[in-house]
């Protein structure tokens, strides 16, 4: 399980993923300096986009047709946390009291990245690797996630140039929110 922890660690430092989506703006994956148990992505290096504190008209003022950031709606008792580079926008739900950038991994996070190949790459994932298993989703959309962990899911829809990611700490929770179309581009 130590390595899943990792792992969930990485995909949730600067942009990583799976189906190759996201680097930070210098083009790094984020390094690999594992932690204990569930804490700790890598420590910042000042390198890429720090976390800030954003509001839901932040994000819907940087969400454009073209390049659409996705989440999960409002949440009562949280704020949103935004990780935003080149070709990716985060959205962290932080809950009262947890500064941006906080270590917790206990936190429900949506990634948005701009790929060109999004849907043709997911496939390709599914079919290719057998850790991972895949959904249809309406509007001929395909969701992937990882059989083992259950706590991150990929997705996108045909014609759209954006993947998105979505993690909760809870197993199979990301894929209920992503099944049930909870996960939406804001606007």
């Amino acid at each position: 399980m130590e390595v899943t922890k990792i792992a969930v660690m990485l995909l949730l430092a600067l942009g990583g993923g799976i189906a190759g989506c996201g680097e930070d703006d210098e083009g790094s994956d984020g390094g690999a300096r594992g932690g204990e148990g569930r804490s700790a992505p890598p420590a910042r290096t000042g390198r890429g986009p720090e976390p800030i504190l954003v509001s839901a008209a932040d994000l819907r003022d940087w969400s454009t047709p073209a390049h659409p950031i996705y989440w999960a709606g409002r949440r009562a008792g949280t704020r949103y946390e935004a990780t935003r580079g080149k070709t990716f926008v985060f959205v962290r739900y932080l809950r009262p009291g947890m500064p941006p950038g906080t270590r917790s991994v206990e936190l429900l996070t949506i990634g948005s990245f701009q790929k060109p190949d999004a849907l043709a790459s997911l496939r390709r994932l599914a079919r290719r690797d057998p850790r991972y298993a895949s959904v249809n989703l309406r509007n001929g959309g395909l969701a992937v996630f990882d059989r083992n962990t259950r706590m991150l899911v990929h997705f996108s829809y045909p014609g759209s140039r954006t993947q998105v990611q979505v993690y909760d700490p809870t197993p199979g929770a990301a894929r209920r929110l992503v099944v049930g179309d909870r996960i939406r581009p804001i606007g």
